[in-house]
């Protein structure tokens, strides 16, 4: 299981995912697996990600529910959170409850449901779990079709970079004006050690 940046070297053109590492990404190889056609290199820049070595493939299976699975019901979002006091966006980001959430698509989808990021779970009305599961899916499923979001040297196994940034309403927009209610201020805050973006007068 490995999470984090993997880009393959090879000999050959056609299949070369990344043809040229450059200084600045080669000074963050973590791991290289060389094989007989090239090599793998595993390259962490900001040391988020892991590599586990598994004995068997349900070892690797995620803890949490995919938010695009069929699993994942409005209603089994609610059952899901246990009533936890933890703020919305910090249980959001709990893999072991929810996978592949992170702190971009985290804020977005809270945004997009009206949810103010410190709001405790366990005050959630029905009708609001309703709106963050539409949320996140819309989210993740429009940040999916446009290859995620790029803000330094990520590119996807072809070489395109994430075209999500331009959609984004509320992730690194400090201080600007609200693009949906046109009243309030992009706010920033920190949670978890992570910065969270919300507009205080659209999130309740």
């Amino acid at each position: 299981w490995v999470s984090g940046d993997v880009r393959n070297q090879s000999d050959h053109p056609e299949h070369m995912f990344v043809r040229r590492l450059g200084a600045s990404l080669a000074a963050h190889v973590r791991a290289t697996f060389s094989f007989s056609d090239g090599r793998l290199l595993f390259v962490d820049p900001r040391r988020f990600g892991t590599i586990r070595l598994l004995a068997t493939r349900e070892a690797c299976e995620p803890a949490g529910v995919d938010p695009l699975s069929s699993v994942l019901t409005a209603k089994h979002l609610m059952v899901l959170s246990g009533r936890s006091s933890q703020e919305a966006k910090v249980w959001l980001m709990r893999q072991d409850r929810l996978v592949g959430i992170g702190n971009i698509y985290a804020s977005e989808a809270l945004f997009r449901a009206n949810i103010h990021p410190k709001r405790p779970m366990s005050s959630l009305s029905p009708a609001e779990f309703l709106r963050l599961h539409r949320s996140l899916r819309f989210i993740l499923r429009k940040a999916i079709a446009a290859c995620g979001t790029t803000f330094s040297d990520f590119q996807d196994t072809t070489g395109s970079l994430g075209g999500y940034g331009r959609y984004l309403a509320v992730y690194g927009r400090e201080g600007e004006h609200c693009r949906r209610c046109q009243v309030g201020t992009i706010e920033r805050c920190v949670q978890a050690q992570r910065s969270t973006f919300f507009c205080a007068n659209c999130q309740t």
